[in-house]
C-alpha cells in the first residue's frame, strides 16, 4: 500500500521546470535527498492554492497528520535517549515546548521553508499568527514525506537535526510554567484564581487550534492559541502576564 502511494508520486514532469528547481534548492538547504519531488510539492501546498491551480491538488492536511505522529514519536525517542533522568512529567513538558506551533515555526522560517510553499493568488502570510500556522503544518508535512521515502531511523535523525538548537536552549533556559506563575501572582494579589474560558476550536481533529482566554479579577484579559488546550492556556498565561507587566502588577512569583 505504501509503495503504491509512493508510485503515484513517481513521475515528477507535470511538475514546471521552475517549481523543480525551486524544490532541489528546498531539497539543497534543508540536506535531504527527496527522490519525489511531486509529493514534496503536496507537502508544500496550501488550501488556498487549490482555487487557483489548474488540476486542483490536494493540499499538505494529511501529509501533516503523519508528520505530527512521526514528529512526536521522534522527539519522544530523542528525550528518552538523551535524557535517562527525566521522569515522564518533565519528558511530556519537554517535549510540548518543542513540537509546539510556535517552535515549529520558528524551525520552518529559520530553514526558510515557508519561502516555498504554494499559495493563492492573493494570499499572503503577512499576519503571525497565519504565518506560524502553516508554517509550522509544513515542517510537519515535510517530516512526514521524508518518512514515507527514508523510514524512521533516518527521518528521526533528520528530526534531531533540525530540532537540536531548540533542545539545547530549552535545556539552557527551561521550560517556563506561564500558567503557574499566572496563578501565584493572581492569588497573590488578588487572592483569586485565574478563570481559562475556552472560545473556539478550529480545525479537523488531527489538526486543532485552540482559541483560549484567560481572565484575571475580571477585567484583566488575554487570548492565548495552541494546538492543544495546554499549549493555547500557557499562550494565553503569558501574554495576560505581559499585560500585568506593563500595568506594573507585580508579586513574587519566583
Amino acid at each position: 500500500m505504501l509503495l503504491s502511494y509512493l508510485k503515484s508520486f513517481a513521475d515528477n514532469r507535470a511538475l514546471a521546470p521552475e517549481r523543480k528547481k525551486q524544490l532541489k534548492t528546498l531539497c539543497k538547504r534543508l540536506r535531504i535527498g527527496i527522490h519525489s519531488l511531486a509529493l514534496l510539492d503536496r507537502a508544500l501546498t496550501h488550501s488556498s492554492y487549490i482555487d487557483h491551480a489548474s488540476e486542483q491538488p490536494e493540499t499538505y492536511e494529511r501529509l501533516e497528520f503523519l508528520g505530527d505522529s512521526v514528529l512526536n514519536a521522534s522527539v519522544s525517542y530523542l528525550l528518552f535517549n538523551d535524557h535517562p533522568r527525566f521522569m515522564e512529567g518533565k519528558l511530556s513538558a519537554f517535549r510540548s515546548s518543542l513540537v509546539d506551533e510556535t517552535t515549529l515555526a520558528e524551525v520552518g522560517i529559520r530553514l526558510g521553508i515557508h519561502e516555498y510553499i504554494n499559495l493563492g493568488r492573493g494570499e499572503r502570510l503577512s499576519d503571525s499568527r497565519a504565518k506560524n500556522k502553516v508554517t509550522a503544518d509544513v515542517v510537519e508535512s515535510i517530516i512526514a514525506v521524508h518518512f514515507l521515502e527514508k523510514g524512521f531511523e533516518p527521518t528521526y535523525k533528520f528530526v534531531e537535526r533540525i530540532m537540536r538548537e531548540h533542545i539545547e536552549r530549552r535545556l539552557t533556559d527551561g521550560i517556563r510554567d506561564y500558567k503557574t506563575s499566572l496563578q501565584k501572582i493572581s492569588m497573590e494579589v488578588y487572592k483569586k484564581y485565574p478563570v481559562y474560558r475556552v472560545l473556539a476550536e478550529i480545525g479537523p481533529d488531527h489538526n486543532k487550534t485552540f482559541k483560549i482566554e484567560v481572565e484575571v479579577n475580571g477585567d484583566i484579559k488575554a487570548i492565548g492559541h495552541g494546538r492543544s488546550k495546554k499549549t493555547a492556556e500557557q499562550d494565553a498565561a503569558q501574554k495576560v502576564l505581559e499585560v500585568m507587566d506593563r500595568m506594573k502588577i507585580k508579586a513574587d512569583i519566583e
